[in-house]
This record gives C-alpha cells, sequence and structure tokens, in this order.
C-alpha cells in the first residue's frame, strides 16, 4: 500500500476491489479521498497491482508491478486525470522499480538500470541514464529508490549493492546527468530516499531495526544520522518508513510517529500507535500526517514541535 497527498486529496494505493465476479487484488485499487470531508471521492482499479505514485499538474501518475504471474497485461506507467481517476495515458515498462517522482518538466522512472524521464502528458521517452553500479537483483523491491525535491533540479537514487548495501547517487535533472556517488552505506535490502532543499534522507533496513542517515547536496557525504531506538524513540523494525515534509522529517513503522528535525536528525516529538494495527505506509502534508494501517487509514495533526 501506499498514499500520495495533495492539499485536501489523499490518495490511497491497494485497497482491496472486486470487479464482477473477478476478485481483484488489494494492490490493484487506487482511491482518492477527501480528508477535509473524511469520505472517498473517486475510485479506479488498475490491471496490476499498483506500487507507487506521484501527482503533477493535475495529473496522478502511478507505476504497475510486474511482479506476479498469470497477468497478460504489461507492467508500466500509468497517468490518471488527478480528480475522476480516469486513465489518460499508459506505457510498457520493461522492470520497473516501485518508485516515480512526477514533476513539471518530466516524470521519473527507474526501469531495470536506468533512470528515464518521460512527457508528462503522452509519457513517451525523452531522456534516459545509465546508472553506475547496477541494483542487485537478488534484493526484493521495496519501493522508493528515487526522490526529487520540488524546489530544486536535484534528484537522487538508492543504488543497492550486492552486499545489501547501497550507494546514494545524486543528479541533476535538467541535463539528466550524474553528479556524484556516495560511499556505500550498510544496510541489508537498500533504501529509501525523501529529498529536502539541500539533501536527502536515506531510510534502510539494519536486520532488525532500521536507522536513517541524511546525505547533503554536491558533496554526498552524510552530515546526520537518526538511529533507532535513539533519544528515548521507540526501536523502529525493517518495515520503518522515513518521509520528509516541508519542516520535519516523519518516521513511522506501526509502533510509534515521530517527527525529527530536517537538518540533524535529532526527534522532536513522538506519539505511540496501535501496535495491533500495523503501518503499512505513510505520507506526511503540511496539515496532517497520514498513516495507512490494516483497518484503514489514521489522520495525525502534527504537534506544534513537528510544524
Amino acid at each position: 500500500m501506499g498514499l500520495v497527498a495533495a492539499g485536501d486529496a489523499l490518495y490511497a494505493l491497494g485497497l482491496s476491489a472486486s470487479a464482477g465476479a473477478v476478485a481483484l487484488p488489494a494492490s490493484a485499487t487506487i482511491v482518492r479521498l477527501d480528508v477535509g470531508r473524511r469520505r472517498e471521492a473517486a475510485r479506479a482499479v488498475m490491471a496490476r497491482p499498483v506500487v507507487a505514485g506521484s501527482i503533477s499538474a493535475g495529473s496522478l501518475y502511478v507505476v504497475l508491478s510486474d511482479v506476479g504471474s498469470g497477468r497478460t497485461s504489461p507492467a508500466g506507467l500509468v497517468r490518471l486525470d488527478a480528480s475522476s481517476l480516469q486513465v489518460r495515458a499508459q506505457t510498457m515498462l520493461a522492470a520497473p522499480d516501485p518508485s516515480v517522482v512526477a514533476r513539471p518538466d518530466g516524470v521519473y522512472v527507474l526501469d531495470g538500470p536506468r533512470l528515464e524521464r518521460r512527457d508528462p502528458h503522452s509519457l513517451a521517452l525523452t531522456a534516459s541514464l545509465q546508472l553506475p553500479f547496477p541494483a542487485s537483483p537478488g534484493c526484493p523491491q521495496q519501493g522508493g529508490a528515487v526522490a526529487a525535491d520540488p524546489r530544486t533540479n536535484t534528484g537522487w537514487v538508492a543504488i543497492t549493492q550486492e552486499s545489501g548495501g547501497f550507494r546514494v547517487a545524486e543528479i541533476d535533472l535538467a541535463r539528466l546527468s550524474l553528479v556524484h556517488v556516495s560511499r556505500e552505506t550498510g544496510g541489508i535490502c537498500g533504501a529509501r530516499v525523501s529529498a529536502m532543499l539541500d539533501g536527502v534522507w536515506a531510510g534502510f533496513a539494519t536486520g532488525l531495526l532500521s536507522d536513517a542517515e541524511r546525505f547533503a547536496t554536491a558533496t554526498g557525504e552524510t552530515d546526520a544520522q537518526l538511529h533507532s531506538g535513539g533519544n528515548g524513540r521507540v526501536p523502529e523494525p525493517n518495515s520503518a518508513v522515513y518521509q520528509v515534509s516541508a519542516t520535519a522529517l516523519w518516521v513511522s513503522g506501526g509502533q510509534a510517529l515521530s517527527c525529527a528535525d530536517l537538518h540533524t536528525g535529532r526527534v522532536l516529538a513522538s506519539t505511540d500507535l496501535d501496535q495491533s494495527s500495523g503501518g503499512v505506509a505513510m505520507v506526511a502534508d503540511r496539515a496532517y500526517v497520514a498513516v495507512a494501517v490494516y483497518r484503514g487509514i489514521d489522520l495525525y495533526a502534527p504537534t506544534q514541535a513537528c510544524r
């Protein structure tokens, strides 16, 4: 399951649905929720599981997974109207990563070892970049390997290594060229990245728990860390999600929801979650933080410390 926020519209990727007598996979459904009215506003069902989404200029872009047998429809990238969820364009991808970043200048996806920029209207390929250190094929896809702050032309890609660790590549999106690649950082299965104005946070599993490190723009050096269980925090499991908002770094692994300083990683506030629900996805907006759990979606208002 994934979440995409755009003001009062919250998009849930991966709710159970059925079409006639055919049961569709839980991850094949997209639901647009009206946050202010707390109700469903639109729904669409894809032919394959939806594993990532991003919104820009009135369109919702989703990646359909290539995982699964017995399906005749191809994996790929789909553009939907953000209001009605009607499909406007789609294209095939050979081996998509469950990540997508949509911007006015293009839609960025990982397809195998290439970072691709696609036209935001037609989804036609306009440029591509072959990445160094190809991702290890033995590491399960976990999503979140591509990120960009909309205020800059800087993109970030987490590249999984054979060891299970990862490197973070900084990309000049205007030229679609490689700026630099970081040192290899420990972990067991790559990392999820979430970008900010002058860097990127990478959250990664360490075995039983998870940690996060901040990489600075231009140098690629680690300049801040957030250790699971540090500063009085509840230890976060391997599945923890690290998400940057305009004001804070948010962390949720199903046991607690915490916010931390964007530049230092110092935890500012935490609240316990219902551990029986199990957080499976999170998105942070200026006005709220949404945590997807197995029974639905919980909304939290940021405290003053996190604003």
